[in-house]
């Protein structure tokens, strides 16, 4: 169905499908469902499987490129083209996930001995796990086993009370269809208040004890605001569950994509490591700690996984598989003649502008291009995020750009 038309007779019939129902942003299919065309249509017509790959690729990049309004919700188009541009793990890993989640609601004091139930139901009854996950695209295979003692690392040392009392939602739990928990998290916002709790908490210790002066002074922002994210932890009753652990992966996006500072020090398993590292985040030098079980390190990541980086990310992937030709679905990416002359223009205009930059406006824009976050580009060019504002701002009027992502576009094309 490519790029094309269907009648309103065929559109109702194929709505009426037991296996398509509405989501938020048009229509989807049942995962079963999904996955037997995708093996088929692989195993039959590789070429036309990649051709779609593609289209549905570009549609996402597309979709993000285009989005420049104000408070907006990227996360549907920038999980989607994560899936596409990820590595074989994270593809199987989304590729496992369903259509529909369960979700993470946020829980107040009132559930005070829910969640001390919950957490004393999960070490009397953990067991061991197997989680299976494969990629079509590569082929690949991945198996990770979880033992019944490594299952309840992600419930250990959660001090709900004092959690309550940093005046944040930081707890949230999510429910089976009989109302009961089967999973909670906590993630709480790094700012002065909640800074004295990160150092002593068990998996943050190691993290935030050891930081710099400069890198306590940027963390250390009003109660009302943040500096960023850390995952305390994600826990879940069953981690071979294919609906918890889509609830898990939702949550974890979530943050991820708010394009904000996230820290984690999850346990120390392959299953966790490994698809820390494949989702992007890197490992920090003084954050390794031994507190899951007193023998294992424990390395501590960090990610800034923002809108911009995806684009770039795709844009390559993009361009690396334009020479296949005919596996590409360029037709919808064609520009016309009045269409390229505008370019032209536009790109002329651009150049003069870009002439208009200061010195250290390019220095700013240099490190745009390469993906980092204000607080970053403050941190290589050793001056206040207050200061990069300022010149974002310069430039933004500069190059005539509505946002931050235009304000990319603008510099990447000229």
């Amino acid at each position: 169905m490519i790029n094309e038309e269907i009648s309103n007779a065929d559109f109702r019939r194929l709505v009426r499908f037991s296996f398509v129902r509405k989501v938020d942003r048009g229509w989807t299919i049942h995962p079963l469902m999904r996955d037997s065309i995708n093996k088929e249509l692989f195993a039959r017509a590789p070429k036309h499987y990649e051709q779609i790959r593609n289209h549905a690729m570009r549609y996402f990049y597309q979709s993000l490129l285009e989005n420049h309004s104000l408070g907006s919700d990227d996360s549907k188009e920038m999980y989607e083209l994560q899936s596409f541009i990820g590595d074989a793990l994270i593809r199987s890993f989304l590729n496992w996930f369903e259509v529909e989640p369960r979700r993470f609601e946020p829980i107040g004091e009132y559930g005070l001995e829910e969640l001390e139930r919950y957490v004393e139901r999960r070490f009397k009854e953990a067991k061991d796990s197997q989680i299976e996950l494969y990629d079509l695209h590569s082929n690949q295979y991945f198996r990770y086993h979880i033992s019944k003692k490594e299952a309840c690392y992600t419930a250990k040392w959660l001090d709900f009370r004092t959690l309550f009392s940093l005046g944040y939602d930081v707890i949230r739990v999510m429910r089976d269809n009989d109302g009961s928990i089967i999973g909670l998290a906590t993630i709480i916002p790094i700012n002065r208040k909640t800074l004295p709790y990160l150092r002593e908490c068990p998996r943050g210790k190691a993290y935030f004890t050891g930081l710099s002066e400069e890198q306590v002074r940027r963390f250390a922002v009003p109660e009302n605001e943040r500096a960023g994210w850390f995952i305390e932890t994600i826990d879940t009753v069953d981690y071979s569950d294919k609906s918890q652990q889509t609830a898990v992966g939702y949550l974890l996006y979530s943050v991820l994509l708010s394009g904000e500072l996230v820290i984690e020090s999850p346990a120390p398993l392959p299953y966790y490591i490994d698809t820390h590292l494949s989702l992007g985040f890197e490992i920090v030098p003084h954050g390794t700690h031994t507190n899951y079980d007193g023998i294992t390190p424990t390395p501590t990541f960090v990610l800034n996984l923002d809108k911009n980086k995806l684009l770039r990310k795709a844009q390559k992937m993009l361009q690396i598989s334009q020479p296949l030709g005919d596996l590409m679905n360029v037709e919808t990416f064609q520009v016309s003649p009045q269409s390229a002359a505008h370019e032209m223009t536009q790109t002329m205009q651009g150049d003069n502008l870009h002439a208009s930059l200061t010195a250290r406006e390019r220095e700013v824009a240099n490190l745009l291009e390469e993906g980092l976050t204000n607080l970053e580009i403050a941190s290589r060019l050793f001056v206040s995020e207050a200061t990069v504002k300022k010149h974002m701002k310069s430039m933004l009027h500069k190059l005539g750009a509505a946002n931050r992502t235009q304000l990319l576009k603008k510099l990447m094309r000229h």
